[in-house]
């Protein structure tokens, strides 16, 4: 009887954590959202590995950048010494401004910006980021996907039609956002350069 009764309890548990592992990525998007909507980021670093990301999205896009640049270099007379500076310029502007805001200091600094109410380039770009990190937050569960065991991907959309995803691992007992992929197939790399130079302005 009492090993019934162990066996019992063990499946219980089991499928307790079983259902909590299924459901709690929910918790951590449902965090992130409430973040984005109340402008907040206490907590915000337990569910966003935010050095992750950053290496992610740094990699990214320098390589779009590095690709449409040298697409464009087949078709100009660019000369080379000037056409390498413009590509390590870009991509250095790239790297500072996701080191800067990708964090949990950059998204305060961002909703501070924001809620300035100021008609400056860059308070218009932070509600243009801002905007963009509350749109692809919203999934469809039917798309998520397990790449490994504590793994899994969670496709989304934005606000443009484009369709980005988000890698969630589990790891303190909660799944943590480690990486989002997005989708850069209509993405002018100027826009990305314009973008990024309205936050480097005096």
């Amino acid at each position: 009887m009492k090993k019934r009764v162990s066996l019992g309890m063990t499946a219980f548990f089991l499928s307790m954590y079983i259902a909590f592992f299924l459901y709690s990525p929910n918790i951590t998007v449902n965090a992130i959202k409430q973040s984005m909507q109340q402008k907040k980021t206490d907590g915000i670093e337990n569910y966003i590995d935010f050095t992750a990301i950053q290496h992610s999205l740094k990699a990214q896009l320098k390589a779009e950048l590095i690709l449409k640049a040298s697409d464009k270099k087949t078709k100009t007379e660019i000369a080379n010494p000037f056409f390498m500076a413009m590509i390590s310029e870009s991509t250095k502007m790239v790297e500072d401004f996701i080191e800067l805001f990708i964090s949990k200091n950059g998204l305060s600094r961002l909703f501070e910006m924001d809620m300035e109410h100021s008609i400056s380039p860059q308070a218009t770009e932070a509600r243009k980021v801002i905007s963009v990190l509350r749109s692809v937050t919203n999934f469809n569960s039917n798309d998520t996907k397990f790449l490994s065991y504590n793994t899994i991907q969670l496709k989304v959309g934005s606000n443009n039609g484009s369709e980005h995803s988000l890698v969630f691992t589990f790891k303190y007992f909660r799944w943590v956002l480690t990486d989002i992929i997005i989708d850069l197939r209509d993405v002018d790399d100027k826009k990305i350069i314009n973008f990024i130079s309205y936050f480097q302005q005096d």
